[in-house]
């Protein structure tokens, strides 16, 4: 009876070989295929908890005032100056921010130091979120979800106008990628 299942065996070697290849090659699959689904749900995971501390910082308070503060200056440079001589609100804060001007009391200085503040706090805010994506660490989902808050359209209606007064080699990079995700319809500040 050994002999025979060792005679079996001598005969079929090379089936059992294939056999026992195809068997291990499928296995080898399954546990790839295991491997990329964790890989994924870590990713997701990860991305999760991203997108919760992004959301839990544009809910604050801090925020919400940050977004005010910008379109009540938006609002005040405009109406700045003559009906001749209108200052647009870049200029105007431009002139307040390099002090080029003493028509100013020190408390409006104060305010445009303010207003300075909240336009580095919103556009640190969505420059990060577009480096994130840049750098391949948050999906393409992630930035269309955070592409539509309604903070976009006055990081791209006035706070880019704000960096490009004080700055005209400032990193455009951000504001292109929110633009490839808003229509120009749907940037409407309620002004």
């Amino acid at each position: 009876m050994m002999n025979t299942i060792i005679g079996w065996i001598a005969d079929n070697i090379s089936i059992l070989t294939i056999s026992l290849t195809a068997v291990m090659a499928i296995l080898t699959a399954v546990a790839a295929w295991a491997a990329w689904k964790a890989a994924k749900s870590t990713q997701v995971a990860s991305e999760c908890a991203i997108a919760y501390q992004f959301m839990k910082e544009y809910s604050s308070d801090v925020m919400l005032s940050d977004l005010r503060a910008l379109i009540d200056f938006k609002r005040e440079a405009e109406r700045y100056g003559t009906e001749e001589n209108r200052c647009n609100f870049e200029d105007y804060f431009r002139l307040m921010i390099r002090d080029e001007t003493t028509e100013h009391d020190d408390h409006q200085r104060i305010k445009v130091n303010l207003v300075d503040q909240s336009r580095r706090r919103v556009s640190h805010f969505f420059r990060n979120i577009a480096e994130l994506y840049e750098a391949g660490y948050v999906t393409d989902k992630f930035m269309k979800l955070f592409a539509a808050y309604d903070g976009v359209a006055v990081y791209l209606l006035i706070v880019e106008p704000l960096e490009k007064a004080i700055n005209h080699t400032h990193c455009t990079k951000p504001f292109v990628l929110y633009r490839k995700y808003r229509s120009k319809e749907s940037l409407r500040i309620i002004l």
